[in-house]
């Protein structure tokens, strides 16, 4: 996951939006509610779920979602 991560974090800096893109790994199921909250934008790249939680906490926290 690190690799991944730094790979990511690499790709954000070199699109010039490394200062408006976080990264936060792992987070507390309480901790999610918020930060859905708080989130310009909810981004799930997953090619094989048909309708993951995560896209589903971010539509019921009224946050814009976008999926590929």
């Amino acid at each position: 996951d690190s690799a991944y991560f730094e790979e990511l974090r690499g790709q954000a800096a070199h699109l010039g939006i490394a200062d408006r893109v976080h990264f936060l790994g792992r987070v507390a199921p309480e901790d999610i509610p918020p930060l859905l909250q708080g989130a310009a934008a909810f981004i799930s790249a997953s090619s094989y779920e048909g309708r993951p939680n995560a896209v589903m906490e971010a539509l019921a926290a009224k946050t814009l979602v976008m999926v590929s």
